[in-house]
């Protein structure tokens, strides 16, 4: 949980107007909740008997029924709204958040229509990639030996679950969490994450991740010739290697003359979903059906192709998809999540649009200022030559007009 409650969190004077929008438009769903929740005479009273923040007390009373937003996100909106309308009276009858209650709740009207015909949930989402791969063994082992460059010799044949949680040793050191984490017959430990969005310093994460796994196994005593390989496996839902066609990134420690040595330890693996295309005769059979589990099927799925369902491991994935193996909360969740990432397109969006505006205005005025000194040149030109062609009217030599003006007439 990020933030805590208590804590005032100052509201950025920069934050842009595109970002603004984004927080009024979100609000629409925090009104409705506030609304059935308290009233402002209930309201206003328990913030002064408290004494803590009016925003913090607003995200306190809301928190609950937003948990998979995180916190900072929330509070922020909140901050925000009360920062623009001033107390929490304008904040809840805010007209412009009213007037766009009536478009939401046709949105949501249809969303529930399209919510009832749903047959499966999309296996991306936190909820759904852990109940599938953190609650079934034998699917989890399918998954690694399809995705992971393993010989038949080095296949996994049983696991054990681990604590995602990787802590660290003192209190202070950095605090981490992965998807699925689980270690094999071997000892050899496996982190897995699904991504949706990715950011430059994922891979860095990953790398940490992997060698705080790795480093953990001094705990057993120093004899390093018992530790054991982790490998951490990465699925992203964008594309992060624009400049290639591949798909899977494999990385590892190997001798840059010689790679055929390595040094056995950390290796991680990336795989760009959007790349992925099925049909390719170079890509595993078991591997081209996860990831076509993985990138084909979502909430508009009526029919699971038969490819998918004639082999069994991936018809049990399936079934665990269904919207009717969810109970209501855990739905509400799984809707809360897509919710969140696309409030977090919503702001990206507006940040890249921002970078790319910016760019392109750097731009034009860097061929503006190269046009304006062209012209300064040319226009130089042209007078040196007018004045060139009045020496020599006169009866200067041309060796002389060169001396004086610096160019032939």
């Amino acid at each position: 949980m990020e933030g805590r409650i208590g804590t005032k969190r100052p509201v950025s004077p920069n934050m842009e107007m595109e970002e603004k929008n984004i927080c009024v438009k979100y609000c629409y769903n925090i009104r409705y909740k506030a609304t059935s929740i308290c009233t402002t005479n209930q309201f206003m009273p328990e913030t002064k008997r408290t004494g803590i923040g009016l925003s913090d007390y607003f995200v306190a009373i809301l928190y609950p029924f937003f948990s998979p937003i995180p916190q900072s996100v929330l509070q922020n909106v909140v901050s925000l709204q009360i920062r623009f309308y001033g107390n929490v009276h304008s904040f809840i009858h805010n007209p412009k958040i009213k007037k766009m209650e009536s478009t939401e709740r046709k949105t949501n009207s249809k969303n529930e229509e399209k919510n009832k015909k749903r047959m499966y949930l999309n296996p991306k989402a936190d909820l759904t990639f852990k109940k599938v791969f953190g609650e079934h063994k034998h699917l989890m082992i399918s998954f690694l030996n399809a995705l992971l460059p393993l010989s038949e010799k080095e296949q996994i044949r049983s696991i054990e679950y681990l604590t995602p949680e990787l802590i660290p040793q003192t209190p202070l050191r950095k605090y981490s969490i992965v998807d699925v984490r689980c270690k094999d017959e071997q000892g050899r430990e496996f982190l897995v994450e699904m991504q949706i969005h990715w950011a430059p310093e994922f891979k860095t994460r990953v790398f940490f991740n992997a060698a705080k796994a790795y480093v953990k196994q001094a705990d057993r005593g120093d004899n390093y010739q018992l530790f054991q390989p982790v490998w951490s496996l990465n699925l992203v839902n964008e594309v992060f290697e624009p400049d290639t066609p591949d798909y899977y990134h494999h990385y590892k420690v190997v001798n840059i003359k010689d790679t055929d040595k390595v040094i056995e330890g950390l290796q991680l693996v990336f795989v760009e979903l959007p790349k992925f295309k099925p049909g390719d005769s170079h890509v595993k059979k078991m591997q081209e059906l996860w990831l076509r589990f993985m990138t084909e099927i979502d909430e508009s799925t009526q029919r699971v192709p038969d490819e998918l369902t004639s082999n069994a491991e991936l018809k049990e994935a399936i079934i665990q998809l269904r919207e009717s193996a969810f109970n209501d909360d855990e739905l509400a969740a799984y809707d809360y999540f897509w919710d969140a990432v696309r409030l977090e397109n919503a702001f990206g969006k507006n940040a890249e649009e921002r970078g790319r505006a910016k760019g392109l205005a750097e731009g034009r005025a860097e061929g503006l200022a190269q046009g304006l000194a062209e012209g300064i040149e040319q226009g130089r030109m042209v007078e040196k030559q007018s004045i060139a062609r009045k020496l020599k009217a006169h009866g200067l030599s041309e060796e002389e007009i060169q001396r004086i003006i610096g160019m032939e007439p």
